[in-house]
């Protein structure tokens, strides 16, 4: 029986000041330590063991590889199915203790061991009655963190969808569930076929707005939450208790929307893999189905003037406990921007990226990041920090 807890907030609130360029310490990342030998198709999430070993998980391919960087060699973890020890979509990958590994698994709505020798092991189910809930993150007590449901299946159709979802925190040896605080995200358009009413039958898709404002998060090691508030930019942290630090909010040079960008946008919508969800009266589905269909004929986008100061899905949590924002740039700016906060929500630095590089996860005393190439093929890299 999953109980959900009451939500006690204690805020401390910081006082408020602007972002000034130049005025932190910025570390330019240049070369890498290491590099895979061989190439993946959409890099998802890595998890670095403590023999300099990493987990990586590639959602398109659908496979799990364990990477030597070293040694320049890959092993294959598992294998695409719904039975023991395979895996749909995989997806994020969360620590736990003795280099054994979480594998979400989305497509199975379930969670998969990877063992210390690049074996599976045990799954476990996703908890019942979360609907739609993204899985993020995990502390060191294996508490897993959710992005709660967009929508209920049971919606009447043309009633606007939410605009903010709780964040929740599943600790599944007790199996009780609790809010940490609610996320703004985006509108949504939905196009709704077969049956009526509340069907069970229907087929719902759904697309967010273009650079619409979303708020994003991570989680920390000792189970601080820290959440980027996209609206005016500040950062909010979380203590396992719930309490609330406030920091300061951050001016932004704002970035316009741009042609480019819409056809950026466009391209990596193409090459998107997709998961369908079919209910009925069997109960719920999930299967794999490719990239989505083009948007129906004059049914454009309504783009905003201006992006917002960070991209969806844009952060990340360093095991020692600060959190990185990839900043919104210009489409033509190839050189990603990370601004770095600590523990109170104040920026104290800023890292470049080499150019095309986007930030995957992080080791000890390392981050890695994947690199697309000319043919659209990626790599594994990785950097000291």
């Amino acid at each position: 029986m999953i109980r959900r807890g009451t939500i006690l907030l204690l805020l401390v609130v910081l006082p408020a000041t602007a972002l000034a360029q130049g005025s932190v310490p910025v570390r330019v990342l240049s070369s890498p330590t290491g590099r895979s030998a061989d190439a993946f198709t959409s890099i998802n999430s890595v998890r670095e063991l403590s023999n300099g070993k990493v987990i990586v998980s590639d959602m398109m391919d659908k496979s799990v590889h364990l990477v030597d960087l070293a040694a320049g060699t890959s092993a294959p973890i598992g294998r695409e199915g719904q039975g023991p020890g395979e895996y749909g979509f995989p997806g994020e990958l969360f620590p736990l203790a003795g280099d054994t590994t979480l594998l979400v698994d989305r497509m199975n709505r379930r969670f998969l061991t990877l063992l210390p020798n690049g074996k599976t092991g045990a799954s476990v189910p996703f908890p019942a009655g979360n609907g739609f809930s993204d899985a993020r993150g995990i502390d060191a007590q294996g508490r897993i963190y959710f992005n709660g449901s967009l929508f209920s299946m049971n919606f009447t159709p043309g009633e606007p969808t939410p605009d903010s979802i709780p964040l929740t925190r599943w600790d599944h040896r007790r199996n009780l569930v609790d809010t940490v605080t609610f996320l703004k995200v985006p509108s949504m358009n939905l196009n709704i076929s077969g049956g009526s009413g509340n069907s069970r039958g229907r087929t719902i898709m759904f697309r967010a707005q273009p650079f619409a404002p979303e708020d994003a998060w991570s989680v920390a090691p000792d189970g601080r939450v820290g959440v980027a508030r996209v609206l005016d930019y500040h950062i909010e942290w979380f203590s396992p208790a719930r309490q609330r630090t406030a920091g300061p909010a951050n001016k932004v040079a704002p970035v316009r929307v741009t042609d480019a960008d819409k056809e950026a946008l466009r391209k990596q919508m193409a090459s998107s893999p997709r998961m369908m969800v079919a209910v009925g009266s069997g109960g719920t589905s999930t299967r794999s189905a490719g990239p989505p269909p083009d948007m129906p004929a004059g049914e454009e986008p309504q783009y905003p003037e201006y992006k917002p100061a960070f991209p969806p899905r844009s952060v990340w949590m360093t095991p020692e406990g600060m959190l990185w924002v990839l900043r919104s740039r210009p489409a033509n700016d190839l050189v990603p921007l990370i601004d770095v906060f600590d523990q109170r929500g104040n920026l104290v630095g800023q890292v470049k990226l080499p150019q095309d590089r986007r930030v995957i996860g992080f080791g000890k005393g390392v981050v890695y990041l994947a690199y697309t190439d000319s043919d659209d093929l990626q790599w594994l890299e990785r950097y000291r920090r």
